[in-house]
């Protein structure tokens, strides 16, 4: 099942130089937009930023900032000790012909 996932995704590399300037995009870029846009929406979305005293209603809204954070850092453990669990070689080292 593996291997014909990742075959299915291999056959589409290099048949259009486009998608395969998104997919690296996704994959490299994109995860750094997405923080920064979840810190932007803690910050702004609330009316009261712009108030007199911002530093403090930030201070009040540490639960929000710990969730948002903390769940992202809680999957990044987990998939990291679910790959030391789950131990499979990875697809290009599996099959020499894969570049």
């Amino acid at each position: 099942m593996n291997n014909t996932i990742f075959f299915f995704f291999y056959n589409l590399a290099h048949k259009s130089e486009f998608l395969d300037k998104v997919i690296i995009f996704f994959a490299s870029t994109f995860p750094y937009i997405v923080i920064f846009l979840a810190f932007l929406f803690l910050i702004f979305h609330h009316e009261k930023f712009f108030s007199e005293n911002p530093f403090k209603i930030f201070i009040k809204k540490w639960k929000e900032v710990f969730l948002v954070f903390f769940s992202g850092i809680f999957a990044w453990i987990l998939a990291y000790v679910l790959k030391i669990i789950i131990q499979i070689p990875r697809p290009f080292v599996q099959f020499q012909n894969v570049q």
